[in-house]
């Protein structure tokens, strides 16, 4: 096992920012205005591909896979909830400002640390870590 050094930590670094900086500018290029891309999409893309480049090539490949997924299921599930909350009853203020109301963002942040924590398991590092 090679030892964690500074120079690595900042390769990483500069390359999630370089990642961060291109999703930016692709988003940008597509016609969005920087004002119309949220600053969260830029930090959960630099989050995604820190966990890449810190899972290495075979696992970063099963996080993304596994994270896509997590992240499918819970687009379906909050569909689901939208779609089923106005036969609850409940007012429609109470809704306002939660995941439940119409047009509210999916928080993929959470799809993410699923295929993490899905990943983890199996992947070299968690592997090197348990010797």
């Amino acid at each position: 096992m090679q030892q964690l050094t500074w120079l690595r930590l900042t390769v990483v670094g500069v390359a999630a920012a370089i990642l961060g900086w291109v999703v930016t500018m692709m988003l940008t290029g597509s016609g969005a205005t920087p004002l119309a891309v949220p600053w969260t999409v830029v930090v959960v893309c630099l989050v995604a591909g820190v966990a890449a480049l810190w899972f290495g090539w075979p696992d970063a490949a099963m996080f993304i896979a596994k994270s896509a997924l997590m992240g499918g299921v819970l687009a379906v599930g909050l569909i689901m909830l939208r779609r089923a909350a106005p036969a609850t009853g409940l007012p429609q203020k109470w809704l306002t400002g939660t995941l439940l109301a119409d047009g509210a963002p999916a928080p993929y942040g959470i799809a993410l640390a699923a295929g993490a924590l899905w990943t983890l398991p199996d992947s070299q590092i968690f592997l090197l870590a348990a010797l």
